[in-house]
């Protein structure tokens, strides 16, 4: 866990310059297949129809404590990207940050 922690960059957000601390994508991968929330789910969903490429499997697999848990990340990541099953709660998210970008411009 703690080299997840070790890749967090600062980001700033908004027009405040609000700065938040977020983990690299892969981090982000074994952390949310890690919680095994329905929420984590539904992200890990999402997030390997849009950035299955993208993401580093040699760092992903540093993270994990075994190479059955990278086998299996690997896995549901793989069924994720080939079964898209999110699609409305995408388009719901899309919707939600579009408000939430307005309401921060409009302060």
């Amino acid at each position: 866990m703690q080299q997840i922690i070790e890749t967090r960059a600062a980001i700033t957000v908004d027009k405040k310059s609000t700065i938040v601390n977020a983990i690299c994508l892969e981090g982000l991968i074994v952390t949310k297949h890690r919680a095994n929330r329905d929420q984590d789910l539904e992200d890990l969903s999402l997030i390997a129809m849009y950035c299955f490429r993208n993401t580093d499997w040699k760092i992903l697999n540093k993270f994990t404590k075994n190479d059955l848990e990278f086998r299996q990340i690997a896995t549901d990541m793989k069924f994720y990207k080939d079964n898209p099953q999110f699609e409305k709660k995408l388009e719901f998210l899309l919707n939600n940050l579009y408000l939430f970008e307005t309401f921060l411009g409009a302060l």
